[in-house]
Parts: structure tokens; C-alpha cells; sequence
């Protein structure tokens, strides 16, 4: 909410693929990737250097202006080019002069469990393929599912209305 509240035209805040690495990776991944592109250049193979990877928040961990995407009828169904919901959804606000804002990802990775791990933590119908993850996992959907605002939304009727 945080990045939302900065300015009317913030129309959506998230973070990027929720994977924690260390500088030096993220460095050497581009630096290997920029190498990598220079060379397919090189060979004709054109590069998909529209897509701003991590500058657009992923459709899985964002809050978008509901407001926003009614009015101006806007949809998560990737385009022609087979994008992303994510960058589909944020072109289409940046198109119509609006903000989307990034949280870095050790911020939201405290607060934020993976879709996969969240399930596997409360559903032991699939569970992770390690062991200790998953022991991991269920230990942090008993101590979200125990936090006290938890259950005040649970309480809160008005959330089931259609």
C-alpha cells in the first residue's frame, strides 16, 4: 500500500519474481546475459528487448488501483506477443500515463510466501520435494494463520459479498 499511496497515478506496486540472490549473481547474470545478447545480435537473432524484466511488478505479487483497471477496461490476458498477465497489465497502464511501483524483493520476501510453498504449507496434498522446505513452509502458515489480524479477517463478513 505503501508505494499505492505516493500518487494518484500509482496504479500498481509489487515485487519481481520473489528469489533472493546474492549481488555478485545478479551482477554475473547480467553481465552474461549482456554478452549473450551482444553475440545473437551479432547473428541476426533479434532480442526481446521490449520486455523490462524486473521493472514491472509480477501479476502473482501485486496490488493494482481496482478503480484503474475497471475505467479504463483493461485486461491480464497476455497480447499477441505472449507476454506475461504482468508486464501486459503494466503496459497497459504506462500507456495510459500511469505508474507502476517496485518493492525491492528482500522487502516483500519477509512478508510474502510463495504461491507453491503457502499451499504445500497449509495442503499436504503436494507437498515440496525437500523435506526441511516443507517443514519450513507449514511452520510459517501455522504462525501466519495464527496472527490475530488473521482472524479478524476472517471474521469480517463483508469480504464474502459478491
Amino acid at each position: 500500500l505503501r508505494e499505492l499511496t505516493l500518487a494518484p497515478r500509482v496504479a500498481a506496486s509489487g515485487a519481481w519474481k520473489l528469489a533472493l540472490e546474492s549481488p555478485l549473481y545478479a551482477f554475473q547474470k547480467r553481465v552474461i546475459g549482456s554478452c549473450l545478447a551482444q553475440v545473437k545480435q551479432f547473428f541476426g537473432k533479434r532480442s526481446r528487448g521490449s520486455v523490462r524484466v524486473g521493472h514491472y511488478p509480477r501479476d502473482y505479487c501485486a496490488m493494482y488501483r481496482t478503480a484503474v483497471l475497471v475505467d479504463e477496461n483493461l485486461t491480464f490476458c497476455p497480447g499477441e506477443d505472449l507476454i506475461t498477465g504482468g508486464y501486459s497489465i503494466a503496459r497497459q497502464l504506462w500507456s495510459r500515463g500511469y505508474e507502476t511501483r517496485m518493492i525491492p524483493v528482500w522487502e516483500v520476501a519477509r512478508k510474502i510466501v510463495h504461491v507453491a510453498h503457502g499451499t504445500a504449507g497449509v495442503s499436504g496434498e503436494k507437498p515440496l520435494h525437500h523435506r526441511s522446505a516443507q517443514r519450513r513452509a507449514q511452520q510459517r502458515a501455522r504462525a501466519l494463520l495464527a496472527e490475530g489480524w488473521v482472524e479478524q479477517l476472517r471474521q469480517e463478513s463483508f469480504l464474502d459479498a459478491a
